[in-house]
């Protein structure tokens, strides 16, 4: 069960990630593309400021994405090598009843067979 939920926690946290720079490229890209025609149109060079604003939209999009993975990547195993409290209490419940059980049953745990 923790194994699906961290599963599902990392496929939602990557997931955003993508669905982030999706609209970080799109709205760049974009921008640089609308500004870069305007200009285009204003100072009647038509290639040049629409070719350099959608040059300069990708950088940024995949700047943004650098960044953004450079600092998941410092944290990312540093929040999954811990086991979570609730987690580390219900293992340890779990060892005491089956420890308890075997009791009952007759068998003594804390000595070894000779």
């Amino acid at each position: 069960m923790a194994r699906k939920q961290n599963d599902l926690y990392l496929f939602a946290k990557y997931g955003n990630v993508a669905l982030s720079f999706g609209f970080t490229l799109v709205f760049a890209v974009g921008g640089g593309a609308w500004l870069g025609n305007w200009l285009d149109h204003r100072y009647k060079t038509t290639p040049l400021f629409l070719v350099s604003g959608i040059v300069l939209g990708t950088v940024v999009a995949f700047k943004s994405l650098y960044e953004t993975l450079t600092s998941m990547k410092e944290t990312d195993f540093v929040e999954h090598e811990e086991v979570s409290p609730v987690y580390q209490r219900a293992m340890n419940l779990r060892r005491l009843y089956f420890k308890k059980a075997r009791v009952r049953r007759g068998q003594n745990p804390g000595k070894k067979k000779e």
